[in-house]
């Protein structure tokens, strides 16, 4: 998770830094539409990850 966590930081860097040169409705829309939903996603498919971690896990025990 932290090179995913990382990746992100490294994004939102080089998103902030293209604002600078692209203020058009194209660049809002994009980051609408592609930028800000990324958290909300990352966390989502983090707590997947985990329940299916939680999910292995316990086949793991139960067939040994």
């Amino acid at each position: 998770t932290s090179s995913l966590q990382h990746a992100h930081k490294s994004l939102k860097i080089r998103w902030e830094e293209t604002e600078q040169s692209w203020q058009d409705q194209v660049a809002r829309k994009f980051g609408e539409e592609y930028i800000e939903p990324i958290p909300m996603r990352m966390d989502a498919a983090l707590k997947a990850i985990q329940r299916l971690s939680s999910v292995f896990a316990q086949a793991r025990e139960e067939c040994t």
